[in-house]
């Protein structure tokens, strides 16, 4: 699968970000297998929320689309994601 991560939006210097991980317009693609992309996430501190609600510093990169996780198993080990129906529960919207 591929994943799309750009800088936090809660970062003050997203350049920072960009350039620490070699960011082409302003966004790194990664393709990893469906297996690992929880472990992953977790690994790199990626925010996997709908609404990029984590905000302390150890979360520099935001998933772009959380619902490329949709189906993945282990998802739920990504930092801040939530199952579509869950998100759909709690009054979160996942267009």
């Amino acid at each position: 699968m591929e994943l799309e991560l750009i800088p936090h939006p809660d970062q003050p210097r997203p350049e920072i970000a960009e350039m620490d991980y070699g960011m082409t317009g302003g966004m790194v693609k990664m393709k990893l297998r469906a297996a690992t992309a929880g472990y992953i996430l977790r690994k790199w501190s990626v925010d996997c929320s709908a609404d990029h609600r984590l905000r302390v510093p150890e979360f520099r990169l935001w998933l772009k689309d959380h619902l490329a996780l949709y189906g993945v198993k282990n998802a739920v080990l990504a930092p801040g994601y939530a199952p579509v129906d869950a998100a759909a529960r709690a009054g979160v919207e996942c267009d």
